[in-house]
């Protein structure tokens, strides 16, 4: 039996099936991208801290391309789309403990690389 959902819910009981199909994701990295650019300072900080800041992120840019794709993206969630960890999990479908667990790996990653240079 079909029912007519614009005429509102049937007065006898009905069954609903739902169906769900594993989603697609295209994931695509631009290497060197010049986002460097276009970040801006937050307004509470000052002139010499803001250089400061970009600085740094131009010396881990560097490594950024060398972070294996899932810790690369919640990086790039977390600092470049400042995005907080219950936005980065829900936006790559992942808990929030995992981001957590990313983030420190790769944060540890980029201090190692940083180091031995």
């Amino acid at each position: 039996m079909r029912v007519n959902w614009d005429e509102g819910m049937p007065s006898h009981d009905i069954r609903i099936f739902a169906g769900w199909a594993k989603p697609d994701y295209t994931v695509s990295f631009e290497a060197n991208a010049s986002y460097l650019e276009s970040v801006s300072c937050r307004s509470e900080v000052s002139v010499e801290e803001c250089v400061e800041e970009k600085l740094m992120l131009e010396e881990t840019d560097k490594h950024l391309q060398n972070l294996p794709v899932r810790e690369y993206a919640v990086i790039t969630c977390l600092y470049i789309n400042e995005m907080s960890v219950k936005e980065t999990a829900k936006e790559l479908r992942i808990k929030h403990n995992t981001v957590s667990t990313h983030k420190k790996n790769a944060t540890a990653l980029i201090r190692k690389k940083m180091e031995d240079k």
